[in-house]
């Protein structure tokens, strides 16, 4: 798929291979008009920008009263997981250009981040077990979200089904298991 491609994926949803780019006004991007991109790097980063402000924005609304930070874990993985499903084609495409672009790597674990506040929450209220270094746990969770992502996207080729939000649930409750406190 090439960049121009993923780009108006990117923006314009699954669709905008269909939309002709002559007609703005149809085409449909913020404004009317298909941004355009002066580095690959820009649409990776834009497109990275949207995903955190969607969770945020999810999580904001699924936590409306307070709940314990395992149940938290657990509504992120599968917000996470439905997030990926819901936008199959443009998350494989974007998710083969920022690891093509060794983002991985150079970028700021952000999820990470957002695991251990929750970790670290359960920790202070005597949810998660004293010894637990909440970085340390959030930087596990974001690999086994990645691990998960790029096996899902890898064996994916036909319709969303709900297997990466099932791997990733699997796969936090046996974390899960070794971080709470037992009564």
């Amino acid at each position: 798929m090439s960049l121009p491609t993923q780009a108006r994926i990117c923006y314009l949803g699954r669709d905008a291979r269909l939309r002709p780019v002559t007609d703005p006004a149809r085409a449909g991007g913020r404004d009317g008009h298909v941004p355009h991109f002066q580095r690959k790097e820009d649409l990776i980063s834009t497109w990275g920008e949207r995903r955190r402000e969607r969770l945020v924005a999810i999580m904001a609304d699924a936590f409306p009263e307070r709940i314990g930070a395992a149940d938290r874990l657990r509504r992120c993985i599968t917000i996470l997981g439905r997030i990926n499903e819901e936008e199959h084609e443009r998350a494989a495409a974007m998710l083969i250009a920022w690891a093509k672009a060794g983002r991985p790597l150079m970028e700021e674990p952000y999820v990470a981040g957002l695991f251990a506040e929750v970790i670290e929450e359960g920790r202070d209220s005597g949810e998660f077990r004293e010894d637990v270094l909440p970085e340390q746990v959030g930087n596990v969770l974001r690999d086994i979200y990645l691990g998960a992502l790029y096996r899902w996207f890898r064996e994916a080729d036909a319709e969303p089904n709900g297997r990466l939000e099932q791997e990733l649930q699997q796969a936090l409750e046996l974390l899960l298991s070794g971080i709470t406190v037992r009564g």
